[in-house]
């Protein structure tokens, strides 16, 4: 665990969901028609959009259906 606060954790920057992200989120997610999608996958989705990040380091396919790459890249 010391390891990882020490090598990762400074190169993370922390977003914190406020009131505007927790509603662009909300707005995604009732426009889903996938119900297995989460608040948390569309405020990721969100974010990453914003940011212009294109690459989601994940296991989650509905990244991929967004639009992102996955990384590690799905088996097939």
């Amino acid at each position: 665990m010391h390891d990882f606060n020490a090598r990762i954790v400074p190169l993370l920057e922390v977003i914190w969901a406020g009131a505007d992200w927790h509603a662009r989120a909300v707005h995604r997610l009732l426009a889903q028609t996938d119900r297995a999608v989460s608040l948390v996958d569309c405020l990721s989705f969100e974010i990453m959009e914003a940011r212009g990040i294109s690459t989601a380091y994940a296991f989650d396919r509905h990244f991929e259906e967004q639009g992102f790459r996955l990384v590690p890249s799905p088996t097939r």
